[in-house]
């Protein structure tokens, strides 16, 4: 009897993966060269700034309500965020 192709995917794990805190790394990159300060950038994500700066310096393994924060400021969903997507360009002001 003839196997099928179709092999499944293992399940992804709870936590975050390092290619998932890289993409949001790059994304909390972006969210500072548009709000000017980490201290926005915690506003806008919602965390303190000594977790954002942590996170981002790679010091801090975070977690999926941090990365859905990051994606929220982005204007991301959270799967598009940790898949590495670019964020929404916003309109060059005339």
């Amino acid at each position: 009897m003839m196997g099928s192709a179709y092999i499944p995917k293992a399940p992804r794990p709870a936590g975050l993966i390092e290619i998932d805190r890289a993409n949001l790394r790059a994304l909390l990159k972006h969210l500072h060269r548009e709000h000017g300060s980490w201290v926005r950038v915690a506003r806008a994500v919602s965390y303190s700034r000594a977790v954002v700066v942590a996170f981002y310096r790679g010091e801090h393994k975070g977690n999926t309500t941090l990365a859905r924060g990051i994606a929220k400021a982005c204007g991301l969903s959270f799967e598009d965020a940790i898949a590495g997507k670019a964020p929404p360009r916003k309109a060059v002001a005339a």
